[in-house]
């Protein structure tokens, strides 16, 4: 189908290089779109808390930054009295400020706003494009929407009440779901990034066309990455975890049992390598069951590209799931990176959901939550590394079905048609209604 060309204007809450390690999504996409013929300008936070170790790749001049405003307390206000009357001449900012309200992101609402006006006026898109988390960046998109008429679609790679890990309660939660409820209302259309989420999307707006488009990996990036300086490892089976373990919903722990149940001369040849998780958990986890550094290490973050060949070289890749059935549609980008680095991945906690079935069907690595099924593996793959010199890499077939280019032909479609400018094709229907969903409340709130 044919779409465009579209002048878009992509709002990010996360980007790079001011944005976790993880967030790769967003800027994959915008080249994607640029590479595809269209106009692409994205309105980001400048989030000076995360160090620089990736690129967006874009052209110069495609991004314009928004000030971030620290968050405040009452405490500061007190102590700096003049401030505190410059803050509280915007009463609605002070109160998000204070309260962490809709995220700990809400400090660039105010200058998002004022670039995303100054974007339009000098030239106005066809449509905006809001991806989130953070889901601040939902408000930039329909104040916009509201401000100047342009249609707007939310992309959710993760869903905001509607996700397992969310956690509002009170008054929290019912601010959110209104909020929620208010702000995708006025959404020209919605897409995400799991079948799960496609229909729960679907189900509560069902007169809003909702689009599929999962994260994938992208060819070229990974073939791209350099090896790191020491290629491999002989002596020992490598192991790579990177992310966040979201407190301990991504629960190293049974892998970790696992070793401590191999014998000495194969606990020694373990190495698991875990970046940009946090360090006190780890090793207090690691230390439950009797094992350290350097079977156990943890690192700092490392530049993507480092990164990507550092998952390369690796054994085995490490993908933590979330061991309730609420996981199930839940596909962390990760795991497609994973699949398209072609190392076997090694999923613990969750063995039911989405991201299980890939791994299963694909024949791309092995799924268990069970200590003494994980020693197998480990065994299995300690043997075949003594006897080649390598652990095998999943079949290649199995990996092309994940670049990240056929899934964002979908949304491409969608803007193409909220925008008004797709072919005949690109139209179709919106996905049928699924199950009614929790969370937020429904379309007519």
């Amino acid at each position: 189908m044919s779409v465009g060309p579209l002048d878009i204007l992509l709002v990010a809450g996360f980007f790079p290089p001011h944005a976790p390690l993880a967030a790769t999504r967003a800027p994959a996409l915008a080249r994607f779109l640029g590479q595809r013929g269209h106009r692409v300008r994205v309105l980001a936070a400048r989030n000076a808390d995360f160090p620089p170790v990736m690129d967006h790749g874009l052209p110069e001049g495609s991004v314009t930054w928004a000030k971030v405003a620290p968050p405040l307390s009452a405490r500061a206000l007190l102590r700096d009295p003049a401030g505190a009357v410059r803050v509280l001449r915007s009463p609605a900012d002070a109160l998000r400020r204070l309260s962490g309200w809709p995220d700990q992101q809400s400090g660039w609402l105010p200058d998002a706003a004022r670039q995303g006006d100054a974007l339009v006026a000098a030239r106005r898109p066809d449509v905006i494009l809001a991806t989130a988390p953070p889901h601040s960046g939902l408000l930039v998109a329909e104040g916009l929407h509201r401000r100047h008429g342009v249609p707007w679609v939310a992309e959710f790679r993760d869903l905001w009440t509607g996700h397992p890990y969310y956690d509002g309660t009170g008054l929290r939660a019912w601010l959110d779901g209104r909020t929620e409820a208010r702000v995708l209302g006025s959404a020209a259309g919605l897409a995400t990034v799991t079948d799960g989420w496609r229909r729960q999307l679907a189900a509560q707006w069902p007169r809003t066309p909702v689009c599929l488009a999962r994260n994938g990996f992208d060819p070229a990036e990974i073939a791209a990455a350099p090896p790191p300086a020491e290629t491999g490892d002989p002596a020992h089976l490598t192991i790579i975890y990177a992310g966040v373990l979201y407190g301990d919903k991504r629960d190293p722990r049974p892998l970790f049992a696992a070793i401590a149940r191999l014998p000495e001369d194969r606990l020694t040849r373990v190495r698991v390598h875990f970046y940009g998780s946090e360090r006190a958990a780890v090793e207090a986890m690691a230390a439950e069951h009797g094992i350290a550094a350097p079977v156990v290490s943890v690192h700092a973050p490392v530049p993507r590209a480092t990164l990507l060949g550092l998952q390369k070289a690796a054994d085995v890749l490490l993908l933590l799931r979330w061991n309730d059935r609420r996981e199930d549609h839940v596909l962390a980008g990760k795991l497609f990176e994973y699949i398209g680095c072609r190392r076997p991945i090694l999923s613990v906690g969750s063995t039911t959901g989405e991201a299980a079935d890939i791994l299963r069907d694909g024949g791309l690595g092995r799924v268990s939550d069970d200590p003494a099924a994980i020693v197998g593996h480990l065994s299995a793959w300690l043997e075949e590394k003594a006897a080649t010199g390598r652990v095998a890499a999943p079949p290649e077939d199995a990996a092309a079905g994940h670049a990240r280019g056929a899934q964002f032909e979908a949304l491409e479609a969608l803007l193409g048609r909220c925008a008004g400018k797709a072919s005949p094709a690109a139209h179709g229907t919106a996905p049928a209604p699924a199950r009614p969903v929790t969370g937020a409340p429904p379309r007519s709130a």
